[in-house]
């Protein structure tokens, strides 16, 4: 009995010493290794957040106007809901490796956010994380990640590059909706679902190539994408939804399968008639 209470207060006073450890500034509240608010009116411009966090919780820094940078340690792991939501000034961010979790409108309408580096130990990119960062150019979405959130993306007009690693299963609805100055995607073959309106008016998106294992297109998944002349689609596609490319002025299809297989595939009629009209390049190869 002696022993089980010697290691309980050896492991609670361990605890509070690494808590007693965060250099906390005032204009933070920490409580444990948890950031949980700011003084907003105290802030710096430049924010580094003290070594020891470890969760950045939610709402934290929410409407944070005069916040431009913000440097996460290593040692944090979850970066809260809504965390950094309309912080409008904010243009730089650095998510250290071991951050495992970017919740829900973490930085949504961050309008000046120009650049983000997602660690290869983030496995979830979750709903309207960077939702219209209107300012946002190029995201490298890692391999650990498996599910590209609800309107992740949405909005980000100056997006222009991204680059989606192989792991990813599902683009999420919306996900990367009104990215007006992308030009190209490339979707891996771990992706088995592209979501509605994934890429709904992306005007400046002129090709996208589909890998195999893909074997759903849903519902409005390019709507009036009004650049894309060239699609690939590949073998595995089994069901392409309703409108997934209506206004879309296709010259060519590079379908991977037979003439069979695409005689055969659940195409909605419904807005699709750019997709059926188009002259269709098959390169079946057989197995």
């Amino acid at each position: 009995m002696m022993k089980k209470i010697i290691t309980i207060l050896a492991a609670f006073f361990t605890v509070v010493f690494a808590y007693a450890e965060i250099n906390c500034p005032s204009y933070l509240k920490i409580i444990g290794t948890k950031l949980v608010s700011c003084e907003k009116e105290q802030l710096p411009e430049n924010l580094v957040i003290p070594e020891g966090v470890t969760e950045i919780g939610d709402y934290s820094f929410y409407k944070c106007k005069s916040l431009t940078s913000v440097v996460i340690p290593a040692g944090v792991t979850k970066i809260g809901d809504n965390a950094f939501e309309e912080s409008e000034s904010l243009t730089s961010v650095v998510i250290p490796e071991g951050v495992t979790e970017i919740g829900e409108s973490v930085f949504e309408c961050c309008k000046s956010l120009t650049s983000v580096v997602i660690p290869a130990s983030v496995t979830e990119i979750g709903k309207c994380a960077f939702y219209y960062c209107e300012s946002l150019k190029s995201v490298v979405i890692p391999a650990g990640v498996t599910e590209i959130g609800e309107r992740a993306f949405n909005g980000c007009k100056s997006l222009t590059s991204v680059v989606i690693s192989e792991g990813v299963k599902e683009i999420g609805e919306y996900g990367f909706c009104y990215c007006k100055s992308l030009t190209s995607v490339v979707i891996p073959p771990s992706v088995t679902k592209i979501g509605e309106s994934a890429f709904q008016e992306c005007e400046s998106l002129t090709s996208v190539v589909i890998s195999e294992g893909v074997t759903e297109i849903g519902h409005f998944s390019f709507y009036k994408c009004e650049s894309l002349t060239n699609v690939v689609i590949p073998e595995s596609v089994t069901e392409i939804g309703k409108y997934a490319f209506d206004g879309c002025p296709i010259k060519k299809i590079y379908y991977r399968g037979s003439l069979c297989d695409w005689i055969n595939m659940d195409i909605s009629e419904d807005g699709n008639e750019d997709l059926l009209s188009a002259p269709i390049e098959v390169s079946y190869t057989g197995k």
